[in-house]
């Protein structure tokens, strides 16, 4: 009796082992940047330019943005994705993607729950043509909720400076 409660232990621990390496492996591959450096532009005459970055760490989760509901990427951390807007009110949304993160020291098995999870409304934007609006996106931690802000272009600009676009959208 005692041998088999000593190998459920052991496979238990072992199990444990290999989902806390995945999920550090899930998390460095989430937070590992590949594409273009920070490079400011300029938006058509016709259309708002809106950045969307995220360089603060806060969770290991990454999350899918929407504006007025059409999903346009996931941000991940040290993350930043520009967005030409028509003129008029976008709103921003985020929604939790479902995985295996891990998060001071303990793992988080979030697949069941963020299922049921909604997209969350974070900001308003009202778009004019030709201007640029920088939006810093900071994740949600155990305490806090996630959030976006309008910052200002020499903040952005710092902030943004060591971030990557990714090379393909969702």
């Amino acid at each position: 009796m005692s041998y088999r409660m000593n190998s459920w232990k052991s496979q238990g621990v072992n199990l444990l082992r290999v989902l806390i390496v995945a999920g550090m492996a899930c998390t460095l591959a989430a937070c590992a940047a590949s594409g273009k450096s920070f490079v400011a532009s300029t938006p058509s005459n016709d259309h708002g330019l809106i950045y969307v970055y995220r360089s603060a760490f806060g969770s290991a989760n990454s999350y899918y943005l929407s504006a007025n509901g059409v999903r346009l990427t996931t941000l991940s951390y040290r993350i930043y994705y520009s967005y030409e807007a028509k003129p008029g009110n976008v709103t921003l949304a985020i929604k939790r993607k479902a995985g295996l993160n891990v998060l001071g020291g303990g793992l988080i098995l979030g697949v069941a729950s963020l299922a049921m999870e909604k997209e969350q409304e974070l900001i308003t934007i009202p778009v004019e043509p030709g201007e640029v609006y920088y939006v810093r996106f900071q994740a949600g931690s155990l305490k806090g909720a996630p959030s976006m802000e309008l910052v200002d272009k020499n903040t952005a600009e710092s902030e943004m400076r060591d971030l990557h676009t990714l090379e393909s959208k969702e």
